[in-house]
């Protein structure tokens, strides 16, 4: 369950952050089910775009807690997957259509 996350000690959740591995200048998808508790952190990592995907509704409220400059909290966004799945095959489908 990804709400267990929220009861983690901060040094195992620094841990999990550090193994994440993610490509610092890129565009950085986040799965967010812990009211903006991954989003936050992986946006303080993180030199570009930050989108966190949701199922039922955004829950953020813990980006506040981090502090960040609005520059920063400027770069995250927030979509429901079902969105973003449909999105990606809009997308699809208009990159085959331009290949005819």
């Amino acid at each position: 369950e990804s709400k267990l996350i929220l009861y983690m000690r901060v040094d195992t959740i620094s841990t999990i952050l550090q193994n994440l591995k993610f490509i610092n200048n890129s565009k950085t998808i986040v799965y967010e089910e812990t009211c903006g508790l991954l989003t936050a952190a992986i946006a303080g990592r993180a030199t570009g775009n930050v989108m966190s995907v949701f199922e039922s509704r955004p829950n953020m409220k813990f980006i506040p807690n981090f502090n960040y400059s609005n520059e920063k909290t400027g770069n995250i966004t927030s979509m429901n997957i079902a969105n973003l799945v449909n999105f990606e095959k809009s997308n699809k489908i208009e990159n085959l259509n331009s290949l005819d």
